[in-house]
């Protein structure tokens, strides 16, 4: 017997329930209610705070980052970062499984501005936050492989901090001498991090033996690799064809392999042999923009695979993630 069933309007300010399909007329009916666990607020009062990523450790605890206005957003005692930097700061939080207790709060940020786009936990739930900052003077460690801001309008920047938020393990900007955004971040088992996003520089960190050592147009995704100490990049790489493309999403499989996907404007975007589609769509709307996935080696030095993801309209790919076999699915948005 096939059947579901959908919520329906009953009237103006009424929404009821209706079934779907075959039903037995004498049998109980019986709808599973949707409930709310719990809920919560957490910001300043005084200010706007932004919400942008969210992830949870070994025990369960809730972790989440993003930017806030307000001088007076709620840190907790003895953190990182106590004060407020500047114009706009991001920030960590850490709270219990259930939202009931606030474990720590902290900004992360310099005299101008941050926004934190990307937060993953290692094993020893230990939290990574990137994103992009203006500031000149963001926090970062002694032996972080950049320390000092790339000379652009923004650089990106990757902080990994302790598990109770007191101190930072590593903080560095990763950026070229023009404008670097971070958008994802993904940690392997090792405690290695690594990146995507958007760069227009043409001098942007790379590694000697990348994949692709120039920028290829206007702006490049890009694909990075750093050290689980914050001391080095173990691979960067430039990915992009002559227009622009942006990094969106970042994912390992097992063997150490990276998958990113994003959005290409870019008719000659590296393509491997077997792709799934190996043209840009030319766009009904005027934009020429399809979504695209690459699979990166673990050395950072191969193409393993390239395709274009897209219709006849502007599409990007935001989201990936893996099945039990190591399949790759794509969230697409047209």
């Amino acid at each position: 017997m096939s059947r579901n069933v959908q919520f329906t309007l009953i009237d103006s300010l009424t929404y009821g329930f209706k079934v779907v399909g075959e039903y037995d007329l004498s049998s109980t009916l019986i709808i599973d209610p949707l409930t709310l666990e719990w809920g919560t607020f957490f910001h300043s009062g005084t200010s706007d705070d932004y919400l942008i990523a969210i992830s949870r450790d070994s025990e369960g605890n809730l972790l989440a980052t993003g930017y806030t206005k307000a001088l007076s957003f709620p840190t907790t005692a003895g953190i990182y970062q106590e004060y407020f930097g500047g114009s706009l700061d991001a920030y960590v939080l850490k709270m219990n499984a259930d939202a009931t207790e606030v474990i720590f709060a902290t900004y992360l940020g310099g005299s101008d501005w941050e926004l934190a786009y990307g937060l993953s936990v290692n094993s020893l739930d230990e939290p990574y936050i990137t994103g992009f900052t203006r500031s000149e003077n963001y926090p970062t460690t002694a032996s972080a492989w950049q320390t000092t801001h790339g000379g652009g309008f923004i650089d990106g920047f990757a902080t990994r901090l302790s598990a109770d938020g007191t101190s930072a393990v590593f903080s560095s900007y990763l950026g070229g001498s023009n404008r670097d955004y971070i958008y994802d971040i993904e940690v392997d088992e090792d405690g290695n991090v690594y990146f995507t996003g958007i760069t227009h520089s043409d001098d942007f960190p790379l590694t000697a033996s990348a994949f692709q050592n120039t920028l290829g147009g206007d702006a490049d995704a890009f694909v990075a690799k750093g050290a689980a100490d914050g001391s080095s990049l173990l691979f960067s790489t430039y990915i992009g064809g002559d227009k622009i493309e942006i990094g969106q999403d970042i994912i390992l499989n097992s063997d150490g392999e990276v998958f990113i996907g994003g959005n290409t404007s870019s008719h000659n975007f590296p393509i491997s042999a077997d792709a799934v589609q190996s043209t840009l769509m030319t766009s009904t709307d005027g934009v020429e923009e399809d979504g695209f996935v690459a699979k990166i080696s673990s050395d950072g030095e191969e193409l393993l695979v390239g395709t274009y993801l897209g219709g006849e309209l502007q599409d990007g790919i935001f989201t990936l993630t893996q099945d039990e076999s190591q399949n790759i699915l794509v969230s697409v948005s047209s």
